[in-house]
């Protein structure tokens, strides 16, 4: 069916996907201007079509995909945006889709529906979970239906070779079938979901189903209570399985409570707002924006209590701002704000403590003391703050914190102030760290910073891979032999073992490790895990919905809004990459890289004039940026200014072993069609380990070379996984 083929008040604009039993397209529905999913069912099988009709219709669960509208051709239902559940996944993320599929088959059990057809191809990933298609073949429990004819004989070529390794042994001998053996086949997604292959599988159908009746999964690297899960699940006898969806959830949350620690429901917020420097020396900020942001940390340890990460907390600094306008925009019920002055060795800290709702103060307090008693004025604002919201600290919260000199902290401080300014200045930012780890050697945090300054100095092109890599291994590794075992730190060194190394088993044991604290102060491990785990296999929705929680703890954060740009860009959604990056610029007009982002949206949807305009603006920020220069060479030939693109593409080539080159000029030739050079300069990029083709193998802007004779080679290169 053609785009612009018309079936009622729907216009096709689409097709989304196409098998033996029918179709599927992607239309608008004219009527309320919303997407929609057209679902043909072809002769022999349209009796399906109503009885899909009739099992979604009695299902209304945040987890299953909704039905619209029925006619006698096809089904109206919910456009899904998401991809396919595919592995190998953590255990973590694993277990928290699992949930969420034993959750939506609970519902339709408990209306006496059974699915009979779950599969990773009916379980798509979205930004706000899982969504589970497709109820085609379900039937209710009251028959104790075996499977349809066509499931046995007749359509064997179209649809038991995709699913017979997921049928239960019941259903695949055509026994009457009930809930658990959805519980099979739940057995059987979530093995495959985790190994990253099937649990059954043969060479032909017949051997498919021999080794569904009688063989048993080889064992996963798991935890003992993820494998009693599956092992409970995928039992041949229906009698030995788990018997219930709720006996299922209940075992999939024994299992995630090894894998992950649960956050307490909030029930008091806070946001602690950028001290004042009453000093009067705009260099002494990073000591006020530094006490602030450690009094933030404390309260963090805080059960019970949720706090606005560091980033949209100090978007309000300089703004002359109503508390209550400040409390409703980060959506929290209590604002600290404070001062600091320093005089010598004395200082004096003020802070208040303000109810967001009415502008009341609850709780105020000056501080006059030592400078060298800094540390013990911030735990006692954040004892004073747990007592004024009737909270209590962890009972480690300070016993476990390390206590630098005063002079580590402050070129501590002064690093870290530089690391978030994310400029060409990352090398000052290191050097003050040095020092702080120079001046106490027993500091522990000053090292997991200088692995992340690597990490972006080698993200950016400043610094090739050979140098960063091996300090970011032995940075993060002195952290953890000085006690500060973090899954930032993880995170960081899962990075090494996928761009350094390809090593993506152990970058995946790692990334794990990383996510199994998900607090906002920890956003970085996200960030870490979807840029460069969930992106190279191509899971841009289960990307999305990471940094997605970062933002819920740091709305106004320009950095992981431009990592969702970034994502929007690699899945191809331009128009949403281009209103991100909008927001962005107008915030920051200084943020140079999200007008790459930006460019890379208006070409693809057609805009060249305005990525021309914004991608010169971009390279006159940050003249340093290879990528950069290497978009707008690619942007100005097509434009017709092939003097000037040839002009800046000699440049790079001048330099083609400096970092961030070949993907410059990967990009370029991307732009301009050129598949062999393109290839060429990735293969380059291999070798110099560049991170920019780990994260972008699976993304829209590759995929003219992925579709050459030269992607093999590459992706063999690199050990890309393979994916379904």
């Amino acid at each position: 069916m053609k785009p612009g083929t018309r079936f009622g008040p729907y216009d096709v604009t689409g097709v989304l996907g196409s098998g033996g039993m029918g179709d599927v397209y992607l239309a608008t529905d004219t009527r309320l201007g919303r997407q929609v999913a057209l679902k043909f069912i072809r002769g022999p099988y349209v009796d399906r079509l109503q009885r899909e009709a009739r099992a979604i219709a009695a299902l209304n669960h945040p987890h299953i995909c909704t039905l619209y509208d029925v006619t006698s051709d096809y089904l109206v239902m919910e456009y899904v945006d998401g991809e396919p559940l595919r592995g190998p996944l953590t255990a973590v993320i694993a277990l928290r889709y699992a949930r969420e599929i034993a959750d939506a088959l609970g519902a339709a059990h408990a209306h006496g529906i059974v699915h009979r057809d779950l599969k990773p191809a009916n379980i798509f990933v979205t930004r706000s979970g899982i969504k589970l298609l497709d109820f085609g073949l379900a039937t209710t429990t009251q028959t104790f239906a075996a499977p349809d004819a066509t499931t046995t004989s007749a359509d064997l070529t179209d649809h038991v070779v995709g699913t017979a390794a997921y049928m239960s042994p019941e259903q695949a001998t055509g026994k009457p079938v009930d809930a658990r053996s959805d519980i099979f086949s739940f057995g059987a997604v979530l093995y495959e979901a985790i190994g990253g292959r099937r649990a059954f599988s043969g060479n032909t159908i017949v051997e498919t189903i021999a080794a569904v009746l009688h063989e048993e999964p080889p064992p996963l690297d798991v935890s003992a209570d993820v494998c009693t899960l599956i092992q409970r699940c995928l039992a041949k006898d229906p009698a030995d399985r788990l018997q219930t969806m709720d006996e299922v959830m209940a075992a999939i949350d024994r299992a995630a409570a090894g894998d992950a620690t649960p956050e307490a429901p909030a029930e008091s917020s806070i946001a602690v707002l950028p001290f004042a420097n009453m000093t009067g020396v705009k260099e002494d900020d990073y000591f006020s924006d530094g006490l602030a942001e450690e009094i933030l940390n404390a309260l963090a340890r805080v059960p019970r209590l949720r706090v606005t990460a560091r980033t949209s907390s100090f978007a309000f600094r300089g703004r002359e701002e109503d508390i209550r306008s400040i409390g409703e925009t980060l959506g929290v019920a209590t604002v600290l704000e404070g001062s600091v002055r320093r005089a010598g060795s004395r200082i004096r800290v003020t802070a208040q403590l303000i109810n967001a709702a009415d502008g009341y103060h609850l709780w105020s307090e000056r501080y006059d003391r030592e400078i060298a008693d800094v540390f013990a004025v911030q735990d006692e604002i954040a004892v004073a703050i747990a007592d004024a919201l009737r909270l209590r600290l962890a009972p480690d919260a300070a016993a476990g914190r390390y206590r630098p000199n005063l002079p580590a902290y402050e070129a501590f401080l002064q690093g870290h102030h530089l690391i978030l300014e994310m400029s060409s200045r990352l090398p000052f930012a290191v050097e003050a760290l040095r020092r702080a780890a120079a001046l106490d050697p027993a500091y522990p945090d000053p090292h997991v910073e200088i692995a992340a300054c690597h990490i972006l100095q080698w993200y950016f092109g400043l610094e090739p891979s050979r140098v960063a890599a091996p300090i970011i291994r032995a940075e993060v590794q002195r952290a953890v032999e000085l006690g500060n075992f973090t899954p930032r730190g993880q995170g960081l060194t899962g990075i090494v073992s996928v761009a350094y190394d390809y090593d993506w088993e152990h970058a995946g044991r790692l990334f794990e490790g990383c996510l199994r604290e998900r607090h906002g102060v920890e956003a970085e491990a996200r960030w870490c895990y979807a840029t460069f785990w969930s992106a190279p296999f191509g899971r841009f929705a289960e990307a999305m919905a990471l940094i997605d929680e970062s933002l819920r703890s740091d709305p106004l954060n320009p950095v992981w809004h431009t990592a969702m740009a970034h994502l929007c860009g690699l899945a191809g959604d331009h128009a949403r990459q281009i209103e991100l990056t909008g927001r962005i610029l107008a915030l920051d007009p200084k943020q140079w890289i999200a007008r790459l982002y930006r460019a890379e949206g208006l070409w693809a949807t057609g805009r060249l004039g305005e990525a021309l305009q914004t991608i010169e603006d971009g390279h006159r920020l940050a003249p340093w940026h290879a990528r950069t220069t290497g978009m707008l060479a690619g942007l100005l030939a097509i434009a017709g200014d092939r003097a000037r693109a040839a002009e800046l593409r000699a440049t790079l080539a001048q330099a083609p072993d400096a970092p961030g080159v070949a993907t410059g000029l990967v990009i370029d030739a991307l732009l301009t069609g050129d598949l062999d050079a393109a290839a060429k300069w990735w293969t380059v990029a291999i070798e110099q380990r560049d991170l920019w083709v780990v994260f972008s193998a699976r993304g829209w802007f590759v995929r003219p070379l992925r579709e050459t004779e030269h992607w093999p080679h590459l992706a063999a290169l690199m050990k890309l996984p393979e994916t379904r």
